[in-house]
């Protein structure tokens, strides 16, 4: 028998195959996992015999068009991984999800096929009623690996009639008489896939889901030791995606941070957007976040027009969707947004310890569908280095009863937002924001913090309601005019400033949806201002943040112009 994870590995080393960072890290998370395995107390072992007569299984199967079926080493590596990682004491798989990550046209419903096929047929466990749920964010969608199933399925009745005899195949269900199982298609909706109880779950395209609610219907019902939930998508656009947060804590697994042992996590991407640049001179660059190129024949179909799509995209200025599609790097849709995703990546820390500082304050309200945010931008010093560091908080118009639908209108789940407290919900029964709430919250915030306020800045619309509540503060409340002069110049060395890690932030999931969402529109003169004309994109709390930035950074250009503070190499844009 070969160990395909090893060859997997050599043809990596070599160089025979390119591989990118995270895929490396899952190999190396194999072997640790392996060291750990001769630990009698480590409850996994790896299990060759079991992942060779799944190959082989799938081997046994043929293409759509009826050609024989070969694996590709990728493929083999991944059959390794799921069903060779065993339980010691037999009563099931290692791993009871994985998320299985890489660029478009790369065989991703195919290998799905295989793995229902195998569920249907061979799993033992149970030995009856096995249900195979194929489920993505349309029918369409999940219909093609449905297809896939019955196209395989078809091509090996004709092969052995003891096949032929024990299945029957419908439009949307395959069902198998001798164990009284079944594959079959579900729409991506909570009420359609409540009450099953799936051996195999497969979730295909999971970056067009706006909410994980669906995927946490099917884990509840996959209570056997054998069950797998199998997600499988492309990157994409929706940086507030569940996909999206899950592929951060997939980072973190396989980076050593977090330890989730049950739980596979697969990301062919390229490393980086130079990469994708440079591809032009080294194309196989490209097998990063295609791993079908290892075919040679599927190379020479597939990588000329993968190269024509980003110099095309290089040419027009709009490489987002090559990126996304075709390297699988997560990017924001608008090539006009207010800050790159890598760079606010990286401009994300750990909270610090604010208390005693000096505080500006912005706040941008409304009354019924925005959010009503707040925004802090503290001046402190952080390792030696001078900085501003930024949060927020928003508070929700919505009722109780109407907050999931406001979350799949504005495809980000307040509820867990208002968990993590980094918003709350109106107090009003009606859903309108109570702008006393508001007040109240900053006014808390401050006294808890022990705060200095430098300054609230405010946006005029609906401004005059929170005032009356905030006069008695004796703080510095200033209006923002909302229009490029007043605005543009702080946007830019705003932007500057994240780039170059002198404004840093939190992991504050709505904060980093609102930047994210965030376009910037210039004038006939260049100069930005945020498009608060995209009602459906919430921009609320970074728009609050930057009210504050204004007072913050006038404050110290007019005043500090000359400290050490602002002058030293320790602060600039």
């Amino acid at each position: 028998m070969i160990d395909w994870v090893l060859e997997y590995k050599k043809a990596i080393d070599s160089g025979a195959i390119r591989a990118g960072k995270r895929i490396r890290q899952a190999i190396e998370r194999d072997f640790r996992d392996r060291e750990k395995s001769k630990n009698p107390d480590y409850p996994y072992i790896f299990d060759l015999q079991k992942a060779d007569k799944i190959i082989k299984f799938m081997e046994l199967l043929t293409t759509r068009e009826g050609k024989p079926l070969k694996l590709e080493l990728f493929q083999k590596w991944l059959s390794c991984e799921l069903f060779g990682w065993v339980r010691k004491d037999g009563q099931g798989l290692k791993y009871s999800e994985a998320l299985i990550s890489f660029s478009r046209k790369n065989g991703k419903s195919f290998f799905c096929s295989l793995v229902a096929n195998y569920y249907l047929l061979l799993e033992k466990n149970p030995p009856r009623g096995k249900e195979v749920l194929i489920t993505a964010n349309n029918f369409q969608q999940a219909k093609i690996t449905f297809d896939m199933c019955a196209s395989e399925l078809e091509a090996l009745k004709i092969k052995s009639p003891l096949v032929r005899e024990r299945l029957k195949i419908n439009n949307a269900e395959i069902k198998d008489f001798a164990n009284n199982s079944k594959v079959f298609v579900k729409a991506n909706n909570v009420q359609g896939l409540q009450g099953f109880a799936s051996t195999l779950g497969i979730l295909d395209e999971y970056s067009e889901f706006t909410s994980r609610l669906p995927l946490e219907t099917l884990k509840s019902g996959m209570m056997n030791e054998h069950s797998l939930l199998l997600i499988i998508s492309t990157a994409g656009t929706n940086l507030s995606s569940p996909m999206y947060n899950d592929v951060q804590i997939a980072y973190k697994v396989l980076d050593g941070k977090v330890n989730l042992e049950n739980k596979f996590y697969a990301i062919w991407e390229n490393d980086n957007e130079d990469e994708v640049v440079k591809s032009l001179k080294d194309p196989m660059l490209l097998e990063k976040s295609n791993p079908l190129l290892a075919n040679e024949q599927v190379k020479k179909q597939m990588l000329p027009r993968l190269l024509e799509e980003i110099k095309s995209g290089l040419t027009q200025n709009s490489l987002n969707l090559t990126l996304v599609r075709n390297c699988n790097i997560w990017k924001q849709a608008s090539k006009d947004s207010f800050i790159e995703l890598s760079d606010w990546r990286k401009a994300q820390i750990k909270a610090p310890n604010i208390e005693g500082q000096k505080v500006f304050i912005g706040v941008d309200l409304s009354r019924t569908s925005d959010l009503s945010s707040v925004g802090f931008v503290i001046p402190m010093e952080l390792n030696g280095k001078n900085v501003f560091y930024m949060d927020s908080y928003s508070f929700i118009p919505s009722t109780k009863e109407a907050l999931e639908e406001k979350s799949k209108k504005d495809h980000f789940n307040y509820s867990e937002a208002i968990t993590r407290k980094e918003a709350s919900r109106t107090i009003e029964e009606s859903g309108v924001i109570n702008y006393r709430q508001v007040a109240d919250f900053i006014k808390e915030y401050v006294r808890k913090n022990k705060l200095s306020v430098q300054g609230l800045g405010y946006d005029n619309w609906f401004s005059s309601a929170i005032l009356e509540f905030l006069k008695d503060t004796g703080w510095n409340l200033i209006e923002v005019r909302q229009g490029y002069k007043t605005l543009s110049a702080p946007i830019v060395y705003l932007r500057e400033g994240i780039k170059k890690g002198t404004v840093l932030h939190r992991e504050n999931h709505l904060f980093n949806y609102s930047a994210l969402n965030a376009i910037v529109v210039p004038d006939s003169n260049n100069n930005l201002l945020l498009d608060k004309k995209q009602r459906a994109l919430k921009i609320d709390p970074i728009a609050s943040c930057l009210d504050a930035w204004v007072l913050s950074w006038d404050y110290y250009s007019k005043t500090h112009h000359d400290s050490n503070y602002y002058s030293s190499d320790k602060f600039s844009f």
